[in-house]
């Protein structure tokens, strides 16, 4: 399954900058959709795709021609392709192939305990949506799926804002966090795709260890955790 390209991304990205940017009930940006979109992939309760065009277009649409209406469906289509891609790795080395779509800058020209800069929020925003849209699926998940409420809630330090709680995470702990994402996602998908759909017979646990910032990579490189993948 082909990667979701920086090409496709613009594309896409210049078709959601279209929505009114007061419409709240509309996603607008791509890190956000990606994340709505990752919340539904691994959610208990799949989503249909009505459902997800409402939430990213709306009812009311205007398209400047069917041409374009046709690239935008093509594109979201893509991009839900390319997050299952994503969702569907297994094993111990996550590379930028399997991270979620997040820009921030590179981590030597950023303070790691600098609280400055909310990288991750809209993603974490766009995941928060996602399960918002499927309540009862996430709240039995929660309770079936041993560590998945830590889990959420490491998550949600991400919609902290620097400019709005004395409680914003470090640039630093925004990135430890980001960098579990790929293990977590994985782990939902292949207990989704076991059959889990309600309450299993017994907990379900997670066989990837979070790796704290100081920790050795889990790549093998031999190099600290915030100096290799923690950095992506």
């Amino acid at each position: 399954m082909d990667k979701f390209s920086d090409e496709q991304i613009e594309q896409l990205q210049a078709l959601l900058l279209r929505n009114d940017p007061d419409d709240e009930s509309l996603i607008g940006d791509i890190e956000m959709l990606d994340g709505f979109l990752c919340a539904l992939a691994v959610a208990a309760e799949p989503a249909t795709r009505e459902e997800i065009d409402m939430q990213v277009w709306g009812d009311a649409a205007e398209w400047e021609s069917p041409a374009q209406r046709k690239l935008a469906g093509e594109l979201l289509s893509a991009l839900v392709r390319d997050v299952q891609r994503r969702i569907a790795w297994r094993g111990e080395q996550a590379d930028d192939d399997v991270m979620p779509l997040v820009a921030f800058a590179e981590e030597d020209e950023v303070d790691a305990e600098s609280t400055d800069e909310p990288v991750g929020a809209l993603w974490s925003l766009g995941f928060l949506r996602g399960r918002e849209l499927k309540p009862a699926a996430w709240e039995r998940m929660e309770k079936d799926i041993e560590g998945l409420s830590d889990d959420l809630e490491d998550l949600d330090e991400l919609l902290d804002l620097p400019d709005e709680s004395d409680a914003a995470p470090t640039f630093g702990r925004r990135l430890e966090i980001l960098g579990q994402l790929p293990f977590l996602l994985s782990d939902l998908d292949q207990l989704r795709s076991e059959g889990y759909a309600g309450t299993p017979q017994e907990p379900f646990r997670r066989e990837q260890p979070k790796t704290g910032r100081n920790d050795p990579c889990h790549c093998g490189s031999g190099r600290k955790f915030k100096d290799c993948h923690g950095r992506t």
